[in-house]
């Protein structure tokens, strides 16, 4: 259960953080987007929280692109890059691996960074 709706998690995206607290992406966005805080440090990890939830969306956006290219040609990468074979699989794992590192260096020990 999302602590923030209190509906079921498993409707929407959702994160799960160490402490076991639920909340859906969107639910933590809204209640991020207008908070305020007098605090310096706790802004600094707000306005921090702020820009992942914007590259999450861009990261989002270029896998809708790329999924709607593999639909239209019957590759990953609908032959935009001219690859096949093992050229478009090392293709797939850099950007998988860049994922990877993206979250890997926006979260400490499972949380966003600063937060807990």
């Amino acid at each position: 259960m999302c602590d923030l709706c209190f509906t079921s998690v498993f409707k929407k995206e959702f994160f799960v953080f160490p402490c076991l607290h639920a909340f859906h992406r969107e639910c933590v966005f809204k209640a991020l987007r207008n908070y305020e805080t007098k605090d310096p440090k706790v802004r600094v990890v707000v306005e921090k929280v702020k820009s992942l939830f914007g590259e999450i969306e861009n990261i989002k956006q270029i896998a809708v692109y790329v999924q709607q290219n593999a639909n239209a040609s019957g590759s990953m990468f609908g032959g935009a890059f001219g690859l096949s074979g093992s050229a478009e699989d090392e293709m797939k794992k850099s950007y998988i691996s860049d994922i990877r590192n993206f979250f890997t260096k926006s979260m400490k020990g499972g949380m966003i960074g600063g937060i807990g």
